[in-house]
């Protein structure tokens, strides 16, 4: 299964990054992305993991990794986008990984909390 760790420790680099920056904004946004590094850590035993872990697989499968979108959603944590718990940020993470793979796929792309609803009901199976 994928340690949560590693998408803490991506978290922790992006606020280091914009605990680097001028402004106050800057500081702030990094003051939330530790936080949020801090509970994804936390979350080792959560049901998110498995959704993640199925999510990863999915995209490889498909061999669609979205990083430019990985990386461009935790560039905008603080700015535009205000996840409120490390949940909410992974769960922000599974839709950016599985939107492409549907769309890519033909499957219907599912929207908002019905991507996760479906996850749970079972594993997504990729068209061939």
């Amino acid at each position: 299964m994928i340690d949560l760790d590693d998408f803490a420790f991506e978290l922790e680099c992006v606020a280091e990054w914009r605990h680097q920056s001028a402004g106050q904004q800057s500081q702030t946004a990094g003051d939330l992305l530790v936080r949020l590094a801090r509970e994804v850590s936390a979350l080792k035993t959560n049901r998110i993991q498995k959704l993640l872990d199925d999510a990863l697989k999915a995209a490889l499968q498909a061999k669609f990794y979205n990083l430019e979108g990985l990386n461009a959603y935790r560039k905008q944590i603080g700015f535009t986008e205000f996840p409120r718990t490390g949940e909410e940020y992974l769960e922000k993470v599974i839709r950016i990984l599985l939107v492409p793979v549907y769309e890519q796929s033909g499957l219907e792309k599912p929207n908002g909390d019905t991507l996760l609803e479906r996850r749970e009901a079972g594993p997504m199976k990729l068209a061939s």
